[in-house]
């Protein structure tokens, strides 16, 4: 293996594993998993080679891209609620 490196898909937020989990768990159908994925880096890895969990990513680029992917997440998601709150007035 010529990258020893864990990277970060680049849909992480979106957490396609979720979804797969939950249609497998309330309907018993299970989907393929994607053989590689397209990185945060910009590479394209085996899946094995990914994770969904910052603590585990090795290559800086992926942490870099996780990190600004939560937080425009996050920042969208409290600003979608503080829209909702203050139509209440």
């Amino acid at each position: 293996m010529s990258d020893p490196h864990v990277h970060v898909g680049r849909d992480v937020v979106h957490g396609d594993a979720a979804a797969r989990n939950l249609v497998a768990s309330t309907f018993g159908l299970v989907g393929e998993l994607p053989s590689t994925l397209t990185t945060g880096c910009g590479s394209t890895v085996p899946y094995v080679m990914t994770s969904p969990r910052p603590e585990t990513v090795t290559c800086l680029p992926c942490r870099d891209y996780t990190r600004a992917q939560r937080l425009r997440f996050a920042t969208a998601r409290h600003r979608n609620l503080a829209d909702r709150f203050g139509g209440l007035t």
